[in-house]
């Protein structure tokens, strides 16, 4: 490290020192707390300039593990160890876990339990954010790293489980000061005049004596700055012989054991005069001496801490871990990129190097030879296919979910709809009121469908992460996400062509986002149904990279998928028909007839009776009309006879490529195999949601796509199989089908994206809506059962689950949802001039407000929504027409008159 910039951070951990002394003795200075910004800068500065393009992932994390995490814990218990004694309890687990995990809540008025580590969760921040760029691109990684930390300093990023509270990301900017400062100074080697060092300084402690206080500058601006000057001015006087004095040095190098003990310091010294009967007012009257006497006692201690806990702690984790690898950046690093200037008497010498004397080898008797060991030939499966990754062309793939991750997450509200309610209520029955236990939670079913598994999952990300629904959905884009990119990884590895290596990952990463599946992609209880997803691909990356010996995987993954929903029960028959199109009655064979032989499991799991009863009152065409028909609506599109004609288009071009695949033994690729299986998979969970869905019609199948997450793995399939037709050796003809199915696939995206974003804004709304209807509290049932989405009989999921919901109240409501909470002015002035309307009107809005078919046709934000509802309910009692006839029905004359006044 840089002598300047090591000396830099003793005087940031003593000004957070003095900032904390004062704090006790009453003093309204802050300007010390800027020490904070000055270690994000230097650790920008540390990370920019240390890690380079020979440095490992792996070093790296273990490095910065190193340096952060052990001396923290050990911190941290020390002073669990100091206030047991005052607090004569420990803390509870949660708050535990997440200090020792710097688990961050930036912004939330949250703080580990000591104190000083909520810093180093924006310090891991960076790490991670570094880390996994570095991981992929070493050579600009911290050109991308600052790029990205930039963006998300731009960026509101809601806390989980804390409505309308956000990370104070901001900070992000100083990691950015200093990953600049590396390049330009030190890469770079620009040279900074020492005048204009000086200069700099004097400017940082001019503005830092401006904002001594708090006062509601942006903190970057009033402390980030000139945090930023002050490091200019030190590093220009770097060759100066003062920074490599050995008290400088060492002061330096022991900031952190400085910073880490200083508030258990303090308190045990105030906590020892309390009991010696000094009274907070004589520490306050007498704060300078205290002020001397604290930062004296935290700066001695630290730099003890640091001689002989930290030092010989960081020697053996190097050992461990980086088998003896330097955690500073050498001397001979730092010294290449400055002028070397002469030390005086008293600064540590630089080590020479020593010569090297050859050593003489003693002779050693020769070895018995052993007889040699008889070894079993080695059977290598040629099967397999080699991970052979490039993972340039997942940067466009990757930049699209985050891109869509961003905007959905952003947009999300975090409250329950329909369903979601079970999940809150199994999280409290399991956490809270103890009725259930991890095997009850396992052997959940919602109707006839096993969900124990995503049950499971879901209760314990709300154990961990609190209950945010934003959450779920967050997670449900990152499986969806992950399919693409599996099946990425296995075009990367067996295509040579570069154009589908470049174009494949891309389609496959906007199938499995497609626009059709928004009502799934928000919708949190949905989760099942991505897991199956991400089931049956994750087999399918399995099999095809791991071989034969993937099976007990397999097994797993398949047995998982069927805890997570009906569907998964298909996985075992896809995970054998996948090792039967190996070929052969060989060990692939047998893998692929032991895993169908699963499906007596899947099928007592996802057994239920009366799901068929009365779908052959159309016959068998009925049947064949409806499974057309879904297919058809992946391309956004609602209307029976466009549906069929899409529908068959599908199927046929899916099956099409599927058989030409097998019978010209083109499965005997990877890619021909996966595509086979996708568009099996799809086509027998089509088959599986038409028995069990036929009853309900299309016009219900297709109202919000219900089927939609079964479906995509066909097109997934349809982009694999007609890549193949694009390498070398396909004909021109065949290369243009191809072309065809896959714009047929793009096609499919961007004309349901009109569906997507208007089911999203539904979903806000509704959302929104029921959580301003529950919160209140009105004493209204039906409007609280149907705001939320609920049914009569679940009414109860709400009422009893109120507390657990309580902290996802906010007054943050969409636009939309905030207008369906009053009455239109129309009508609020015809009540006023006619109370006698009164019972009519409010009926109405109470159904406009439960019914989103209406809110579609006229939505509540605009200024004529009275007057459109009016005319829907004249024209409804004309026509006779039985829409909420019960509730409508006795005003109907009441509507024809106000309408035809008007």
């Amino acid at each position: 490290m840089f002598y300047s910039i090591n000396f830099l951070r003793f005087i940031a951990s003593v000004g957070v020192v003095i900032h904390h002394a004062l704090g006790f003795t009453g003093t309204q200075i802050s300007v010390g707390a800027a020490g904070v910004d000055v270690f994000f800068i230097i650790s920008g500065i540390v990370i920019g300039f240390s890690t380079g393009e020979k440095t490992t992932p792996y070093a790296f994390f273990a490095k910065r593990f190193i340096r952060v995490l052990p001396l923290y814990w050990l911190a941290t218990f020390a002073y669990l160890g100091f206030k047991f004694l005052e607090w004569n309890d420990l803390p509870q687990w949660e708050t535990f876990w997440r200090s020792m995990l710097l688990w961050p809540d930036f912004g939330t008025g949250w703080h580990p339990i000591y104190y000083p580590g909520w810093t180093l969760g924006y310090e891991l921040f960076f790490y991670l954010i570094f880390g996994s760029i570095f991981i992929f691109f070493r050579k600009n990684a911290a050109a991308l790293c600052a790029l990205v930390m930039c963006c998300v300093s731009l960026v509101l990023i809601p806390v989980p489980g804390k409505t309308g509270v956000y990370f104070d990301s901001r900070l992000c900017f100083e990691f950015v000061f200093g990953l600049i400062f590396a390049h330009l100074f030190l890469k770079r080697r620009m040279v900074i005049d020492s005048k204009l060092g000086t200069a700099s300084a004097l400017a940082a402690i001019v503005i830092f004596s401006l904002n001594y206080t708090s006062n509601g500058i942006d903190r970057v601006l009033a402390w980030g700055v000139p945090s930023l000057l002050l490091v200019i001015g030190l590093f220009a006087h770097e060759r100066s012989p003062f920074f490599r004095r050995r008290f400088a040095v060492v002061l330096g190098d022991a900031s952190y054991s400085v910073y880490l003990v200083h508030i258990t310091v303090i308190e045990f010294i105030l906590e020892t005069l309390k009991r010696n009967d000094v009274s907070a007012e004589a520490i306050k009257a007498q704060w300078p001496l205290t002020l001397l006497v604290l930062v004296g006692a935290s700066v001695a201690v630290g730099v003890m801490v640091h001689r002989f806990v930290e030092q010989p702690l960081l020697e053996y984790l190097r050992r461990v871990l980086l088998g003896g690898e330097r955690l500073k950046t050498p001397v001979a690093d730092v010294e290449a990129v400055l002028p070397v200037a002469e030390a005086p008497e008293d600064v540590l010498p630089e080590a020479a190097p020593s010569p090297v004397v050859p050593a003489v080898a003693a002779p050693k008797p020769e070895p018995v030879a052993a007889p040699p060991r008889v070894r079993k030939p080695v059977v290598v499966d040629e099967r397999r296919l080699p991970l052979r990754l490039d993972w340039k062309p997942l940067t466009l793939p990757v930049l699209l979910v985050g891109v869509f991750l961003a905007w959905v997450v952003s947009r999300a509200f975090d409250w329950p709809q329909a369903d979601d309610f079970l999940l809150v209520d199994w999280f409290r029955r399991l956490f809270i009121t103890g009725e259930l236990g991890i095997g009850d939670v396992l052997t959940l079913k919602n109707g006839p469908h096993p969900v124990g598994f995503q049950a499971l999952v879901t209760v314990l990300l709300f154990k961990v992460f609190g209950v945010s629904f934003n959450l779920l959905v967050g997670l449900n884009l990152l499986i969806a996400a992950t399919c693409g990119l599996l099946l990425s990884a296995l075009v990367l590895s067996d295509s040579n062509s570069r154009l589908v290596r470049w174009v494949a990952p891309v389609l496959l990463m906007v199938v499995f986002l497609h626009p059709i599946q928004m009502n799934h992609l928000v919708w949190p209880f949905e989760l099942g149904w991505f897991m199956v997803s991400l089931a049956l691909v994750a087999n399918v990356a399995l099999v095809e990279f791991r071989g034969v010996r993937a099976v007990p995987w397999v097994a797993v993954v398949c047995l998982l998928g069927t805890m997570s929903t009906g569907q998964g029960g298909f996985l075992w028959v896809l995970a054998g028909l996948h090792f039967l199109l190996f070929g052969g009655p060989g060990r692939y064979g047998r893998a692929g007839g032991f895993l169908m032989a699963f499906v007596v499991v899947s099928a007592y799991l996802t057994s239920s009776t009366g799901e068929v009863s009365g779908l052959m009152n159309d016959g068998v065409g009925g049947l064949i009309l409806y499974f057309a028909q879904l297919f058809g609506g992946v391309f956004g599109v609602r209307g029976t006879r466009s549906t069929w004609v899409l529908g068959a288009l599908v199927l046929a071009v899916a099956l099409g490529l599927a058989v030409a695949a097998i019978v010209r033994r083109q499965a005997a690729r990877p890619i021909e195999r996966a595509g086979v299986v996708l568009v099996a998979g799809a086509l027998l969970m089509a088959v599986g949601f038409t028995l069990a869905r036929y009853k309900f019609g299309i016009v219900w199948a297709l109202d919000r796509f219900h089927a939609a997450p079964l479906l995509v793995p066909v097109l997934a399939g349809i982009v694999l199989l007609a890549s193949r037709y694009f390498e070398t050796g396909a004909s021109v003809a065949a290369r243009g089908l191809a072309l065809v199915a896959q714009t047929g696939v793009v096609a499919s995206v961007v004309m349901a994206v009109p569906y997507a974003t208007g089911r999203f804004d539904e979903q806000i709304t509704a959302r929104g809506f029921g959580m301003a209807v529950a919160c209140d509290q009105q004493d209204d049932p039906y409007l609280e059962t149907s705001a939320s989405g609920l049914a009569d009989w679940s009414f109860f999921l709400l009422t009893k689950n109120r507390d657990v919901l309580a902290p996802l109240c906010s007054d943050r409501l969409p636009v939309d949802a905030r207008a369906l909470l009053k009455l239109p002015d129309d009508f609020a002035g015809w009540i006023g001039r006619e109370p006698a309307t009164a019972d009519g009107l409010t009926a109405l809005w109470r159904i406009y407000q439960t019914h989103g078919d209406l809110q579609r046709a006229f939505p509540p934000s605009q200024p004529e929504v009275g007057k459109n509802l009016l005319m829907f309910a004249r024209n409804n009692a004309l026509t006779g027409s039985q829409y909420e006839k019960d509730i409508l029905g006795p005003h109907a004359d009441l509507y024809v008159r106000l309408h035809d006044a008007k």
